[in-house]
């Protein structure tokens, strides 16, 4: 990713090489076998806390740096070191689904996501069958109410917004990773409740399914990703989500 993160107020010497790297620098410096390694949402860091993880620094509010919420944990006992790894497959249809995980048993993992996806008409398939089908975007969600959709879109957009789709009572708003916290910054600043804000993976085609038994389907394999304790979070290009049975 091309934004920095700044960790500050590392109590631990070990990590200070760490500090001032992209993202994605940051993630090739990790040391699994020392127990150091870096979260990038609450969620994460919530599930290796539960897990014993200790604590170094947290920079949990996303206006502290530039770019998702963080911690650097370290000290977790042997068996919660964890790896974050992004499973790429087909659900039904040939819906693309990318599945990103935080694991202390790749093995495990790999196991459950393959049972789940042949079981519900799809395929795991290899890292990057369906990445390039995907671009990284900041996805913010705003209340709309008590606002003008049309004022809040222009206002959207001229933070540095790429889209703006609004509903009756909440808009969507997307932006390029670069834009995102400054985006953020400016719709709280014009007063605008921000209901959720995040860093995801957005499909650039998305895939209509039609057929009841695909949507089904589609619908039990997103369950079972979902329930697994292993899965962080789940994208995929199925168009009319809103159709999945109950």
């Amino acid at each position: 990713m091309p934004h920095i993160i700044e960790i500050t107020d590392l109590s631990a010497p070990e990590l200070a090489p760490y500090t001032k790297l992209t993202e994605a620098q940051l993630r090739n410096k990790l040391e699994p076998e020392k127990g150091i390694f870096i979260a990038e949402s609450p969620k994460v860091i919530g599930t290796a806390l539960d897990a014993g993880c200790e604590p170094l620094s947290f920079l949990m509010e996303r206006r502290q740096i530039d770019g998702p919420a963080a911690g650097v944990l370290a000290r977790c006992p042997d068996a919660a070191v964890y790896t974050e790894i992004t499973y790429e497959g087909y659900g039904p249809g040939g819906v693309a689904v990318m599945v990103e995980t935080l694991t202390d048993n790749r093995n495990r993992t790999a196991a459950d996501l393959r049972h789940y996806f042949d079981k519900n008409g799809g395929n795991l398939g290899a890292m990057g069958c369906v990445g390039f089908l995907f671009s990284q975007k900041g996805v913010i969600d705003i209340s709309l109410e008590d606002k003008d959709a049309d004022e809040a879109m222009m206002d959207a957009l001229d933070a540095g917004a790429e889209d703006f789709d609004a509903g009756e009572e909440a808009a969507e708003i997307t932006t390029d990773p670069e834009n995102y916290s400054a985006v953020v910054k400016a719709l709280e600043e014009k007063g605008y409740e921000i209901l959720s804000d995040d860093l995801a993976m957005v499909p650039m085609t998305t895939t209509r399914l039609t057929d009841p038994d695909q949507l089904k389907l589609m619908g039990k394999l997103l369950d079972a990703l979902e329930d697994n304790d292993d899965v962080q979070n789940v994208w995929h290009s199925l168009e009319n989500e809103e159709d999945l049975p109950e």
